[in-house]
């Protein structure tokens, strides 16, 4: 059956006037005097940051808004682009349904600061603060319960999944619930020797990492104990974009894990002292702290200019696919093209692409900035390692190395992990009934298929080598190749089986030629 093409997919982003430290640029668009707590990246461009204002960004940090409030907000969480809350002194909770733009407050029922927020999804969240204070909500903060109260502060709380949470504070007191927030087991109190615990990352339920008074806590064994991986001045915040990457903050230092957290090594010094961290994907990522302070990354920290795939976010490269140039001074000003139609020249540069066999191809350009470029890989690049070069008029920048392979697989996402794509139901009369985007799929007799979008799929050697599993169940694969109008996009389209109803595990698995693309998420019950 033909299921209909995209509209359009298209990866934006904006250019900043920035100051450089290694791969972090300091913003120096931010509203001055504020003290600023914690941060939420919604996507590339999209950042709410809090602390005594609430400040907001779209454009990629070129321009800023501000929202007063009457107290200090000390935790901001989100659960999709649009729902999140935000909780700071005399228990004020508030909460936004537009991204940001606009928030409201909500009762907490007490006036004990809180400290941190875990928004589970659009109806439970859970709030940690003052003398142990654990709230939960199932209505989207219509009401908030206190669950327990005792003890030393809680200042943050993080989840691995819709069930397993581990909530942390002062003299290290640890605790933990399986069920979602409804019951907590404490597991750890009063241990000085580990110091005050400000932030906590699960990677999954036994493995965690802990920013400490005395340094960097990692446990794997579900918080039951801890090891010290590395002691020195006091951290804030952690991040983790996948199970073994993560960044930590705090007294004039930004530092990267690339092993779950067992080392770290320093990515950028600065002046003054940073209290949260968050990315939007694997390589954009911003970090906020006192007077003002914003940090942005589009190199995952990393000094130097990278190419990598617009989906994975990583290497290697595929002819005809989409992908980027990240790094600093790519370009004077920013512009784009209309992604059906890019244009060799933006912004005044061009990218020349020499692959290995020598031969030069000019990549069509969608959109350039000081800190990226989105380009396509040109037809006919050959296999083996090439060399990207950014070329304004006379001047040369210096060269990027790039490997690129026939078939690159990566799939779009479109929040977090979840799968940029749609379903097509087929009704009994033949009619087709698209599902929104993001909305969950419910399976029943009439059949579904869903629409992927990636890049660096096209050249499969043939459609009996692309392959696709959702939860470990293979589902037939119906479609792969050029996705539409959009140079570089691909789609997949892949049907939906009787053996996935009643909730399968949503991880999706595409291998196309024998190589596994990135894995995502979909709702299917």
């Amino acid at each position: 059956m033909k299921i209909p093409k995209s509209p359009i997919l298209c990866v934006l982003t904006a250019g900043l006037g920035l100051a450089q430290s290694a791969g972090w640029s300091q913003l120096d668009s931010v509203p001055p005097g504020f003290g600023l707590s914690a941060l939420a990246a919604l996507d590339a461009n999209t950042v709410v940051a809090v602390g005594s204002a609430i400040l907001r960004t779209t454009d990629g940090g070129i321009t800023w808004t501000v929202a007063s409030t009457a107290k200090f907000i000390s935790a901001v969480s989100f659960c999709d682009a649009r729902t999140g809350s935000a909780v700071g002194a005399s228990g004020t909770i508030l909460r936004t349904t537009d991204g940001g733009t606009t928030w409201t407050e909500q009762s907490s029922g007490t006036t004990r600061p809180l400290y941190g927020i875990k928004l589970l999804d659009a109806s439970i969240g859970v709030a940690v603060g003052q003398n142990g204070v654990i709230l939960r909500t199932t209505d989207g903060g219509a009401t908030w319960n206190q669950v327990m109260v005792g003890g030393p502060d809680l200042w943050a709380i993080s989840f691995a999944d819709s069930q397993t949470g581990i909530a942390v504070g002062d003299m290290s007191l640890i605790r933990r619930t399986t069920d979602g927030g409804v019951t907590w087991k404490t597991l750890n109190n009063g241990d000085r020797l580990l110091g005050g615990i400000r932030a906590i990352s699960l990677t999954d339920g036994d493995t965690g990492i802990a920013m400490a008074g005395k340094g960097i806590l990692r446990t794997t064994d579900g918080g039951l104990s801890w090891a010290l991986h590395l002691s020195s001045n006091a951290f804030y915040g952690v991040f983790f974009t996948d199970p073994n990457t993560g960044a930590a903050v705090g007294f004039r230092a930004i530092l990267r894990t690339t092993d779950g957290g067992v080392t770290w090594r320093e990515q950028a010094r600065i002046v003054n002292q940073l209290d949260g961290i968050e990315f939007s994907d694997a390589l954009t990522g911003w970090a906020v702290g006192s007077k003002s302070t914003i940090f942005h990354t589009t190199t995952g920290g990393e000094p130097g200019t990278i190419a990598v795939s617009s989906a994975t976010l990583k290497t290697p490269l595929a002819p005809e696919s989409l992908a980027s140039l990240r790094g600093s001074g790519l370009a004077y000003y920013s512009e784009s093209a209309d992604p059906k139609s890019p244009s060799t020249k933006l912004a005044g540069i061009n990218v020349r692409v020499r692959d290995s066999t020598g031969a030069e191809r000019l990549a069509p350009l969608s959109y350039v900035s000081p800190t990226r470029v989105d380009f396509v890989v040109p037809a006919g690049t050959a296999a083996g390692d090439a060399v990207l070069e950014v070329l304004h008029g006379d001047v040369t920048l210096p060269a990027v190395a790039a490997q690129v392979r026939s078939v690159s697989p990566g799939l779009f996402t479109s929040w977090g992990t979840m799968a940029a794509a749609y379903a097509v139901r087929i009704e009994a009369d033949g009619r087709q009934t698209v599902l929104p985007a993001g909305s969950a799929i419910v399976l029943d007799d009439r059949p579904v298929n869903l629409v992927l979008f990636g890049t660096g799929i096209r050249n499969r050697s043939s459609l009996g080598n692309v392959r696709c599993t959702i939860g470990g169940i293979v589902v037939p694969v119906e479609y792969a190749g050029p996705g539409g109008d959009i140079p570089g996009l691909d789609q997949v389209n892949v049907h939906l089986t009787s053996a996935l109803r009643g909730g399968a595990d949503g991880h999706l698995v595409l291998t196309v030629d024998g190589i596994v693309a990135n894995v995502v998420l979909v709702d299917v019950r």
